[in-house]
């Protein structure tokens, strides 16, 4: 249930809301009869989008944020009391209906359902990965638009912090140095919009710690009712600490044994699971031609945004960092049918990326902290010749290797393995 008061006191205060912000590079579009899903991790800047982009140009527009105290109780019953409350407190007949963080919500897919076939505008935005296509209920199945928002993207970071350029090989060397001083300070203390709001260190430490606990409790412990918490605590602090390292259950048991906290592998599998579904962390499989033998394959996993990494190892550990946005880039670029992967090759080598589009490998990407080509360690060469090989892959396939500021393309040579690799500055890279 929920409080008539206190509802129009929320109204009151979202129709107060002014606040400024930049243009994220994202456009929802509408199609009449599909509700427009916006998900993505908490913080991320979802419900500032929806209420500067969609509320602001319609003040007809409901806007109902379920992780509010004012509908923390709400059932799909009370929504359309919400809305004759809205209507009768504004003399206004609502058509748009923005409800935020959704997944809070029951048998949300029904009262989506029941709107859009009273011809309703439904705009919905969440936080969990059930609310992606894939994992949709049935009934709501081809009746949405799905759209994904992460923090800043390096892009969207500029923007903010004004700096401005027309063309990414017009830059000038001056422009580059500042780039560079930019993109160091993204790369540490990531891009969640309040910390790249925020100067003073120790505040953008204080904050990233609650949103931490805010990803703990809120979105894993509370949401699924998480009853090991030691274990929980553990295996968070674990995939951040991991970084674009293979996440082994066996490991990870056997080190839990050693700190003598209680688990089984059932729990392991099923926690992991549920974090993912936060948004805050993501897996991706070792590649093989046959299907069941990535599905089977130990993952490598992401977080996503690299203040979280921040938070255990301050400013340590860069090539992993940017490895880190390299994998968010990949994200914020995948096509319905792009997969990544990372691949190990016959003799050991590991690729960091492999790209595939519908049946097709498109690029080898290798990643490393690297300002000149003698920076660069020969096993991140080797693997890229060695794969290459292996995959059989033609002269047309792109080898990648990711650098901090080395750019250049050679045709290199490795024990009677061939290949041109190009080297792509990570700035460039990121703005291409």
């Amino acid at each position: 249930m929920y409080e008539r008061s206190r509802v129009i006191e929320y109204f009151r205060l979202i129709d107060a809301w002014d606040e400024e912000g930049i243009k994220r590079d994202i456009a929802l579009k509408t199609i009449k009869g599909k509700a427009v899903s916006l998900i993505g991790s908490r913080r991320s800047g979802k419900s500032f989008y929806l209420l500067k982009y969609v509320k602001k140009k319609d003040k007809s527009a409901l806007y109902i944020d379920f992780d509010h105290i004012s509908f923390r109780n709400a059932t799909i019953d009370d929504a359309y009391e919400i809305i004759s409350l809205f209507e009768s407190y504004y003399n206004i007949k609502v058509r748009k209906i923005i409800l935020d963080e959704i997944q809070n919500l029951k048998n949300w897919e029904m009262l989506v359902k029941t709107l859009l076939l009273e011809s309703y505008s439904v705009y919905i935005s969440g936080s969990s990965s059930r609310l992606m296509s894939k994992e949709i209920a049935t009934q709501l199945r081809g009746r949405t638009i799905i759209y994904h928002l992460y923090p800043f993207s390096f892009r969207e970071f500029l923007r903010f912090k004004s700096f401005n350029y027309y063309e990414v090989e017009m830059i000038s060397l001056s422009q580059k140095e500042r780039i560079l001083f930019l993109l160091n300070e993204y790369v540490h203390y990531g891009a969640y919009p309040e910390i790249v709001k925020e100067k003073d260190v120790n505040v953008k430490l204080t904050i990233l710690k609650q949103y931490l606990d805010e990803i703990f409790y809120k979105d894993f412990i509370e949401r699924f009712n998480i009853k090991n918490v030691d274990l929980g605590r553990y295996l968070l602090e674990f995939l951040i600490s991991n970084i674009g390292k293979k996440i082994s259950i066996n490991k990870i048991a056997k080190r839990l044994s050693e700190l003598g906290i209680p688990y089984n592998q059932t729990t392991i599998k099923n926690y992991l699971h549920d974090l993912a579904d936060t948004l805050n962390f993501f897996f991706i499989e070792q590649y093989s031609p046959k299907k069941m033998l990535s599905k089977l394959s130990l993952r490598k996993g992401y977080v996503v945004d690299n203040g979280l990494f921040y938070l255990f190892f301050g400013n340590e550990e860069i090539g992993k960092k940017i490895e880190n946005i390299v994998f968010l880039e990949l994200l914020r670029r995948k096509s319905a049918v792009t997969e990544y992967y990372y691949y190990t090759t016959s003799e050991g080598y590991e690729i960091d990326f492999l790209i595939k589009e519908g049946k097709h490998i498109t690029e080898l990407v290798q990643v490393t902290y690297a300002s000149s080509y003698e920076e660069i360690p020969e096993r991140e060469i080797r693997a890229l010749l060695h794969a290459k090989e292996d995959l059989g892959l033609k002269e047309n396939v792109p080898l990648t290797i990711i650098t901090w500021d080395h750019e250049d393309e050679k045709e290199v040579e490795w024990w009677k393995k061939k290949g041109k690799i190009r080297f792509v500055p990570l700035w460039k890279w990121i703005l291409q």
